[in-house]
């Protein structure tokens, strides 16, 4: 039992040690930025064109397109929005 709680104790420490030290190094990273709309629904298209059909990515190209459209200005108010929240928070991906 005494060399069973020995361990443990060790363990315990050093798993409060890395912990200690993953926030340490987190707090001096800088923020991610927020990639452009335009560079987020280049890389969406590029990722979707090898697994759709022709006719599902013409149909996926025009809704982006549409997303995209200063006439609608959906996509650029959401992107405003998610610049907004990245600006308030540690990690924008992340629910905070």
């Amino acid at each position: 039992p005494t060399l069973d709680k020995y361990i443990g104790r060790i363990k315990r420490q050093q798993t409060d040690d890395k912990d200690c030290l993953k926030w340490d190094i987190e707090k001096g990273l800088p923020h991610l930025p927020v990639p452009s709309l335009d560079a987020t629904l280049t890389k969406y298209l590029r990722c979707l064109e090898p697994i759709q059909s022709r006719d599902e990515f013409d149909r996926t190209k025009t809704l982006v397109d549409q997303f995209r459209s200063s006439d609608t200005n959906v996509g650029q108010h959401l992107q405003d929005m998610l610049t907004e929240h990245a600006a308030k928070s540690e990690n924008y991906v992340s629910k905070s």
